[in-house]
């Protein structure tokens, strides 16, 4: 009996720990003029304290993998990887959409060189001087260069598009202060866990 009862408390300790991911946030600020939804945003100039366009990722650093290949996950080594992020669309601060096409943050660990780009449709917004930046520490800010595309990102309240390509811009990452996530494997194990504690509870009740 006694053996019994170790064995499922072993389980519920093991099976009930979590791990947790940290969270990452990637930021590209620009100056460029855009349109959301079918509305024009004015950029500034060089210098200019007026409003700017902010691209934020909300990532985590246990996604990020290191490829082959631009676009997908193939096995190498020039590129580092963050595929999976919510993107955000603000302009002066203000939070205007959430990006719904999927989000990618690529490293080119060649060229010292990283990139915001559409999964969906495949095309590079902004690129950054990275200086062989490793995607899941501390980093910025570096200057940028902003890509004005025909096809843009979906999001929440229309399509974003960048009109014109201006200086100034940057590109930031910082983890994040808040607290962390528990992965989805994660909770499962917590579940598992409860019901180890369920049985060793119910056990010493069927002795008791």
């Amino acid at each position: 009996m006694r053996i019994k009862l170790t064995v499922w408390t072993v389980l519920a300790l093991f099976c009930g720990s979590f791990a947790y991911a940290t969270p990452i946030l990637y930021t590209f600020s620009n100056n460029s003029g855009f349109t959301l939804g079918g509305v024009s945003y004015p950029g500034t100039y060089l210098y200019d304290p007026g409003p700017r366009l902010t691209l934020t990722l909300y990532a985590y650093t246990d996604n990020v993998v290191t490829s082959g290949d631009f676009y997908t996950d193939t096995p190498g080594s020039q590129f580092i990887a963050n595929r999976s992020a919510v993107g955000v669309v603000s302009y002066g601060g203000l939070t205007l959409a959430t990006i719904t096409d999927p989000v990618e943050f690529v490293i080119d660990t060649q060229g010292d060189t990283s990139y915001l780009v559409d999964g969906a449709n495949q095309n590079i917004y902004i690129s950054a001087d990275t200086r062989s930046y490793d995607g899941v520490s501390n980093f910025g800010p570096s200057n940028t260069l902003v890509y004005p595309t025909p096809l843009g990102f979906n999001t929440s309240i229309g399509e974003l598009n960048i009109t014109d390509s201006r200086s100034e811009s940057y590109f930031e990452a910082s983890l994040s202060d808040s607290a962390p996530v528990p992965e989805p494997a994660s909770i499962i194990f917590l579940g598992t866990g409860a019901l180890g504690l369920l049985g060793v509870f119910r056990r010493r009740l069927s002795v008791t």
